[in-house]
């Protein structure tokens, strides 16, 4: 059955293959959604008035405390 869909597949699209599902494009718009997360966290982070950085040091200090 498989094997059948298969060959029918073949036949219909001739040119297909599994990378035409994923162009430069899309990886393009998930890299880019990727940055703007990070762009939101980092905003985040500097309206507490931490940056990423000193949020570390924090953490490490208390640690370091206990």
């Amino acid at each position: 059955m498989a094997k059948r869909e298969r060959l029918l597949h073949k036949q219909l699209f001739p040119g297909w293959t599994a990378r035409d599902n994923y162009s430069v494009i899309v990886r393009r718009v998930k890299r880019k959604a990727a940055m703007t997360q990070r762009s939101i966290q980092r905003a985040n982070n500097s309206e507490q008035g931490l940056s990423t950085d000193t949020a570390v040091i924090i953490i490490v200090i208390i640690t370091a405390l206990r």
